[in-house]
Order: structure tokens, then sequence, then C-alpha cells
């Protein structure tokens, strides 16, 4: 049995789509904002300000556990963060 070029493209296309856990990437690999964004989201980290990219990584401050943070997200969604301040209310 002789299975379509078509069929073929379409499951190595949503292999490819399930593998980058729906993230959009720009040509050099990085996320774009959008796709950062959501992950960030996703991890726990709210309020975000000051988010710019440099090279494949996105850089910017957030909130996460009640505490603001500064973060570094690299293009595979990994985050390095420390604490500027923890709020005591």
């Amino acid at each position: 049995m002789r299975i379509p070029a078509a069929a073929c493209c379409l499951a190595i296309l949503a292999a490819a789509c399930s593998a980058g856990r729906g993230l959009t990437r720009t040509a050099n690999g990085a996320m774009t904002e959008r796709s950062a964004v959501q992950q960030l989201h996703q991890q726990g980290y709210t309020q975000l300000t000051s988010l710019h990219q440099r090279g494949t990584h996105w850089i910017g401050v957030a909130n996460k556990s009640g505490a603001q943070v500064h973060f570094d997200m690299d293009k595979d969604g990994s985050v390095v963060d420390f604490i500027v301040s923890k709020n005591t209310r």
C-alpha cells in the first residue's frame, strides 16, 4: 500500500509542531514575543514589563510567587530568574 505524498507531508508537519510545544519561532530559532509571553504565563510569571529580546533570549521583569524578579528565558523556554524585591503585604 502506498501512502500519498501529501499525507506524508502532513504527518511530518504535525510531528514538528507538537515537538515544538506549539511555540512560534523566528528565523534565528528564537520564540516570537507572543510565544514568549505565553510560555512565561504558563510558568507562573505575571505582570511582565521591560520585555525585550537579546539574541534568542527574552529578558524582562515580572512577578512570580509574590516577588518581583528579573528573568532570562532561552529559546527552549528555560527560565533563570532572581528576586529583586519581595512583596510584604
